[in-house]
C-alpha cells in the first residue's frame, strides 16, 4: 500500500538516494505535526533505498528513560557493526563519535547508506549530539541521514542538532487525498460529502483518518464523526474485554513498542493472554498488523490515549510493575537499569510509598548517564530525586545535592554548578559529615578560578574552604590536594600570594599519581599562571594534562585538558593553535559543555578579526556573549565589550569607542585585578585628543608604578596599550618603562585573558616605543620582527599596521633615499588593506607618511646664475643652462603630476602667434582670485573643526585647479591650441636625456635618481609614487 500525496517529497528523496549512489551524502530532517505521516514516508524512504541497492537501519528515539544513545544502539545492531550489545560500545564524546564515524563509512565503502531516525525530538542529548556530529559529516561518504521531527520550531540542542540537515516539510491532506486514503483503506464507496466531512473532522491529519476510517462505524454517505482522536480511541478501547483492555493500557507505559514477554510481565498477566490482547489491539488498528510477539502502538498519539483508559491509581501500580521487570533484568544492562529508574520515580512522585527504592535506582541511573555523556539527562533526573528525597528522605540530603552539583556542572552551566554546590556545603555542614562537606567545598569555584567578582563572596568562600581543608580529617585521599590547589589559587588573585604554594600543590599531586587529580589540579592552576612568565610552565603542564586525561576517558577534565591546550598554544603564538581549535570545537560540540562552547566562540571571534572579517567576527562576538550568559560566566560582558573595542581600533572609532570603555572601565564585574580596560581607555582617550582623559586613565595604572602591575591573563594587553596612551601624551618616562617590561616578552603575541583578544606581536609594540623615544634602530629591527610575526599569526590588520609603523620608521632613517623602493611597497599594500578594512586611522597615517616620505627624498632644482642647482639629500649638482633644464625644474617641482609634452615644449620656446588662446587674462585673474579665497575658507574651516566646510571648499578648489591647469600652458601662460604633438613629444625627449647625460658629469647618483624617476612620451612626469 503506497501512501498520498507525498510525490514531492518522495521525489525530493530519491533524488537524496541517487547521490547517495555517487557517494553524495546528505542530512535531511522531516517535519510536521503529530500524525501528518513521517514514519510512513521513512517506511516508504526505506523501501525506496533498498530497491535502489542502498544497505539502511532504523532507528526510533524515545525520551521516556531511554538510555543514551539507545535509536544509534539499535541502528548499529542492525547494519551488523556492533552485534549483540546491550550498552553502548563506544566511549562518549568526539572519540567516540569518530569511532562510530568510521564504522559507518566502513558499511556506505561496501553499499551506500540510509540511516533513518525517527522521533528525534525525542532524542535523548547523546542522540542529539551524535547525530548532529554525523550530519555535519555525511557528503564525506555514501550516507543519506533522513530524521522526522515533530517541531516546526526546534530550540535548544534540537536546533543545533538539526542545523546541517536540509528541511522537508509535510501539510495536511487534502480532500481529494483524503478520498484516495479511503479508497486503499476499502472505503470505495464513499460519497463525496462523507469525504468532505472526514477531511473537515480530522483535519487532514493522516493517521486520525485511518484511525476513524478502522475504528469507528461511518455512514458510506455521510460520516459521522464528531469526536477527537483521543476519544475514539478510548471508545475502541470500550469494545474489548476488560482484562484486554487492561493488559494494553498497562503496556502502553512501556511506549510505542514493546516485546511480548515484557508486556506480559508488567501487565502480570501469561504470555498466552498478552497475545490475545495484542492480537486484538491490531484487529482494531490501535496496533499495526504483524505477528502477536510485538505490541506496535501506531503513533505515540495513540499510545498515549491507549494509557489514559486506566485510572491514576492503576497507571501507578503500571509503572510499579515496569519498574520491578526492569530492575530484576538490569543487573548488567544500563538500559535496563535506566529504564527501571525511570518507571520507579514516576510511581514515586504519585505514591509516596516508592520513594526509597526511587532514589536508589535513581542515583545508580543518574551516575551511568553521566558516564555515557548525557549530563543533562544526569540533572533532570538527580533534580527529581531530591524533590522525593526532601518528602521521605532515603539518603544524605547533601549527598544529593553534590551529586546533581557536579552534574550540572558537567553542562557547562557554571553560576547554577556554583549555587548548587553552595547548597550542598551548607547542607552537608549541618549534616557533619566530612566526605560530602569536602566535594561541596572543593566544587564552589566551578571549572575556572577568580570566578567570583565580589569581594565579600570571594573572601566567604575562601574561608570556608580553608576551614573545611582544616577540617578534614586524615585519610581523604585527593580532596584535601583539590582544596589546596583551588585556595592557593584563589590566594594570589585576591591576596597577591606567591605561586610557591600552588607549585608545592602540583609537586604533590604527581607524587599522588591519580590522573583526575592531576588533570584538575593542573586546570585550576592555569588561571592564575595566565602571565607571560609563566608560558613555557603552562604549554608543559597542558601537555601533562592532554596525556593524563587519557585515563580518565569521559567528563568535563579531558575536555578542560583541550581548552587549556588550546589556550596555551594561542597565547605562545604557536601555528599549531588553529588545529587545536578545531579539535577542541569538535569535542566541545560533541559534549555539549556550554561553558566550554562559550570559549571557543570567543576565540573564533578573535581569530576572525584577526583574519578581517569584522562583520562575522562581531556577529560570533555576539553569539559567545549569549553562550557566556547562559553559563554565568562573570567575563561574557567583558569579553564582548573587548572584541567590539577591538574591531573598533583597528577602524580608527575612537569617539564612538570611548563612551563605550569608559562604561567598560566602571564595569563591577570585571576582575580586581585586570587593568586592560583602564589601559585602553586611556590609548583610545589620547589617540582622540583628549588629553585630560587619558591622563586621568593612565595615573589609574602607573601611580603605583608599572612594575607592581600583577602580571596576570591581561597583563601583557595593559602595558601594550599604555605605550600608545604614553606616546599620544609625550610622556617618555612611561614609555621607556613600557619598552623595558615588554622586552623579555618581544617574541610573543600580545593577547587577552584566554586568547578571546589579539593586538598583535609584541615586537609591534615595542617598535612603536622605539619610534615615539625615536630609538629608530631598535624601532626598524622590533617592526621587522613584527611584520614577520604578523603573518605567521595570521592578523592581517595587526600586519597592516605593523607595516605603516615600519615605512614610517624607515622614512625617519638617514638612509631613507636607498629604502624608497621598500617604503612605496609597505604603503601600498597598508593603504589597499587598510581601504578594504575601512581602517581609517592608518589610511591617514599612511597618507601623512607618503607626503612626507615624498617630500625627503624628491629632488630640488633651482637656477644659480647661469647654471642649474640639483640637490637629492646630501647630495648635489652643479650643471650648465641647457634646453631640458627648465623642462626637469618644471616636472620635479610638481612629483606625480603629468604634463603633455607639447606644453613642456612649450616652456622652452615663445609662443607663436597662431594659435587662439583658451582663457582669457580677465578670466584667469578672477579664477585665481577665487582660489585664494577658497584656500582662506580652507584654513579657517580647519581651525573651527568644520569638516564639512573644508571638505567642500577643497572640492571647489581641486575642481578649479583641473581647470586652469587645462586652461593655461606652463608658467600661467593662456594655453594655445595644439601643433604638431609627434614633434612635441620627441623633442622633449631628446632635451631630457641631454640634461640628465650633463647631470650624470656632475653626479652619478643624482642622474641615476633622475633616469628611473622621469617618465617621458606624449605626456611626462617626474613619477615618485610607484
Amino acid at each position: 500500500m503506497t501512501i498520498v500525496e507525498r510525490r514531492s517529497e518522495l521525489r525530493r528523496i530519491g533524488e537524496y538516494i541517487e547521490g547517495a549512489l555517487h557517494r553524495r551524502g546528505r542530512s535531511v530532517c522531516l517535519q510536521a505535526a503529530a500524525g501528518l505521516g513521517k514514519t510512513a514516508l521513512l517506511r516508504e524512504a526505506q523501501s525506496a533505498a533498498s530497491a535502489a541497492g542502498l544497505a539502511s537501519a532504523a532507528g526510533t528515539c524515545w525520551r521516556e528513560g531511554s538510555m543514551p544513545y539507545e535509536p544509534w544502539l539499535d541502528i548499529l545492531n542492525q547494519l551488523q557493526v556492533s552485534t549483540g550489545t546491550t550498552g553502548w560500545p563506544y566511549r562518549p564524546g568526539l572519540t567516540g563519535f569518530m569511532e562510530v564515524e568510521r564504522a559507518l563509512a566502513a558499511v556506505a565503502d561496501e553499499r551506500p547508506l540510509l540511516i533513518e531516525l525517527d522521533d528525534l525530538h525525542c532524542g535523548d542529548e547523546g542522540t542529539l549530539l551524535l547525530t548532529r556530529y554525523l550530519a555535519g559529516r555525511a557528503e564525506r561518504f555514501g550516507l543519506v541521514l533522513l530524521a522526522a521531527v515533530r517541531d516546526l520550531n526546534p530550540a535548544g540542542l534540537l536546533a543545533e542538532t538539526l542545523r546541517p540537515f536540509d528541511r522537508i516539510r509535510l501539510s495536511p491532506l487534502t480532500e481529494h487525498a483524503v478520498g484516495e486514503l479511503c479508497i486503499q483503506r476499502g472505503y470505495a464507496g464513499f460519497s463525496d460529502a462523507a469525504v468532505k466531512t472526514l477531511t473537515t473532522a480530522t483535519g487532514g491529519v493522516p493517521l486520525q483518518v485511518i484511525v476513524a476510517l478502522e475504528s469507528t462505524r461511518l455512514d458510506a454517505v455521510e460520516a459521522n464523526l464528531g469526536a477527537d482522536l483521543p476519544a475514539m480511541i478510548t471508545s475502541r478501547m470500550d469494545e474489548l474485554p476488560d482484562h484486554q483492555a487492561a493488559v494494553l493500557a498497562k503496556a502502553a507505559v512501556l511506549g510505542q513498542l514493546s516485546d511480548l514477554a515484557t508486556v506480559a510481565g508488567v501487565a502480570h498477566v501469561p504470555e498466552a493472554e498478552a497475545a490475545a490482547a495484542i492480537r486484538a489491539a491490531q484487529a482494531l488498528s490501535i496496533a499495526r498488523p504483524g505477528t502477536a510477539d510485538v505490541l506496535d502502538l501506531r503513533h505515540d498519539l495513540v499510545r498515549q490515549a491507549v494509557h489514559s483508559w486506566l485510572t491514576p491509581a492503576q497507571r501507578t501500580e503500571a509503572e510499579v510493575a515496569a519498574a520491578d521487570w526492569f530492575a530484576a533484568r538490569s543487573i548488567s544492562d544500563p538500559a535496563l537499569l535506566i529504564r527501571a529508574a525511570h518507571h520507579t520515580v514516576t510511581a514515586a512522585g504519585v505514591d509516596r510509598r516508592h520513594a526509597r527504592r526511587a532514589v536508589e535506582l535513581g542515583r545508580l541511573a543518574a551516575r551511568s548517564l553521566a558516564a555515557q555523556g548525557a549530563p543533562e539527562d544526569s540533572a533532570r533526573l538527580l533534580e527529581r530525586l531530591i524533590a522525593i528525597n526532601e518528602a521521605d528522605p532515603a539518603v544524605s540530603h547533601a549527598l544529593l545535592l553534590v551529586e546533581h552539583a557536579q552534574a550540572v556542572l558537567l553542562t557547562g552551566r557554571l553560576g547554577a554548578a556554583m549555587r548548587h554546590f553552595d547548597q550542598a556545603l551548607t547542607a552537608a555542614l549541618v549534616e557533619d559529615d566530612p566526605q560530602t562537606v569536602a566535594e561541596a567545598a572543593a566544587g564552589l569555584g566551578a571549572l575556572w578560578v577568580n570566578s567570583i567578582r565580589s569581594p565579600d563572596h570571594q573572601a566567604h568562600v575562601l574561608s570556608t574552604q580553608r576551614k573545611v581543608l582544616a577540617y578534614l580529617p586524615p585519610g581523604f585521599g585527593s580532596v584535601p590536594l583539590r582544596l589546596r590547589a583551588r585556595i592557593a589559587a584563589e590566594s594570589m588573585f585576591w591576596e597577591a600570594a606567591p605561586p610557591d604554594a600552588l607549585f608545592a600543590v602540583i609537586d604533590d599531586a604527581l607524587r599522588l599519581g591519580d590522573p583526575a587529580t592531576l588533570v584538575e589540579v593542573l586546570s585550576v592552576a592555569h588561571n592564575p599562571l595566565l602571565g607571560p612568565q609563566h608560558t613555557a610552565r603552562r604549554l608543559s603542564m597542558a601537555e601533562s594534562m592532554i596525556t593524563r586525561a587519557a585515563y580518565i576517558g569521559t567528563g568535563v577534565l579531558p575536555l578542560m585538558a583541550w581548552c587549556w591546550r588550546t589556550v596555551d598554544l594561542f597565547l605562545s603564538g604557536d601555528s599549531k593553535a588553529p588545529q587545536s581549535l578545531s579539535q577542541l570545537r569538535a569535542a566541545a560540540e560533541a559534549t555539549q559543555s556550554l561553558s566550554v562552547i562559550y570559549i571557543v566562540r570567543a576565540i573564533e571571534a578573535m581569530v576572525l578579526i584577526g583574519r578581517g572579517d569584522f562583520a562575522a567576527a562581531e556577529a560570533t562576538a555576539k553569539q559567545a556573549y549569549e553562550l557566556g550568559c547562559a553559563a554565568e560566566d562573570p567575563d561574557a560582558l567583558s569579553y564582548l565589550t573587548a572584541h567590539l573595542v577591538t574591531i573598533g581600533w583597528y577602524q580608527g572609532r575612537d569617539t564612538e569607542l570611548l563612551a563605550l570603555m569608559e562604561q567598560a572601565a566602571g564595569n563591577a564585574s570585571i576582575d580586581a585585578v585586570d587593568f586592560s580596560f583602564d589601559a585602553a581607555a586611556a590609548a583610545i582617550a589620547a589617540r582622540a585628543g583628549q588629553h585630560d582623559l587619558a591622563t586621568h586613565y593612565l595615573n589609574k595604572i602607573t601611580d603605583t608604578g608599572l612594575d607592581a602591575l600583577p602580571r596576570f591573563s591581561t597583563w601583557l594587553m595593559a602595558v601594550s596599550l599604555v605605550v600608545e596612551a604614553a606616546t599620544q601624551l609625550d610622556d617618555a618616562e612611561t614609555l621607556a618603562r613600557a619598552y623595558a617590561l615588554l622586552t623579555p616578552y618581544a617574541h610573543l603575541p600580545i593577547m587577552g585573558s584566554l586568547a578571546v583578544v589579539c593586538l598583535g606581536s609584541c615586537h609591534q609594540w615595542l617598535g612603536r616605543a622605539a619610534l615615539a623615544l625615536n630609538r629608530l634602530d631598535d624601532a626598524e629591527r622590533h617592526l621587522r620582527a613584527a611584520v614577520d610575526a604578523e603573518i605567521h599569526l595570521g592578523n592581517l590588520p595587526a600586519l597592516t599596521v605593523s607595516r605603516a609603523l615600519l615605512a614610517d620608521c624607515l622614512t625617519r632613517l638617514p638612509d631613507r633615499a636607498g629604502r624608497a623602493d621598500e617604503i612605496d611597497t609597505l604603503l601600498s599594500r597598508c593603504r589597499s588593506t587598510a581601504a578594504k578594512l575601512e581602517m581609517s586611522e592608518v589610511l591617514h597615517q599612511v597618507e601623512t607618511i607618503s607626503r612626507r616620505g615624498a617630500s625627503q627624498r624628491c629632488i630640488k632644482i633651482s637656477r644659480s646664475g647661469s647654471e642649474w642647482l640639483l640637490q637629492l639629500g646630501a647630495e648635489t649638482a652643479l650643471v650648465r643652462d641647457l634646453v631640458g633644464m627648465p623642462i626637469l625644474a618644471t616636472l620635479t617641482s610638481a612629483p606625480d603630476q603629468w604634463f603633455p609634452a607639447h606644453e613642456l615644449a612649450y616652456a622652452t620656446a615663445p609662443a607663436s602667434g597662431t594659435a587662439d588662446s583658451l582663457l582669457d587674462d580677465q578670466a584667469r585673474h578672477a579664477l585665481r582670485e577665487r582660489m585664494t579665497e577658497l584656500a582662506d575658507q580652507i584654513a579657517r574651516a580647519r581651525d573651527d573643526g568644520d569638516l564639512a566646510g573644508q571638505e567642500a571648499a577643497e572640492n571647489e578648489l581641486d575642481a578649479l585647479t583641473d581647470y586652469l591647469r587645462q586652461s593655461s600652458g606652463l608658467g600661467g601662460r593662456s594655453r594655445r591650441f595644439a601643433g604638431d604633438s609627434e614633434r612635441a613629444r620627441t623633442s622633449v625627449r631628446k632635451a631630457l636625456v641631454r640634461a640628465i647625460d650633463e647631470v650624470q658629469r656632475s653626479n652619478a647618483d643624482i642622474s641615476a635618481h633622475l633616469k628611473d624617476h622621469i617618465v617621458t612620451g606624449a605626456t611626462c612626469c617626474y613619477r615618485i609614487r610607484q
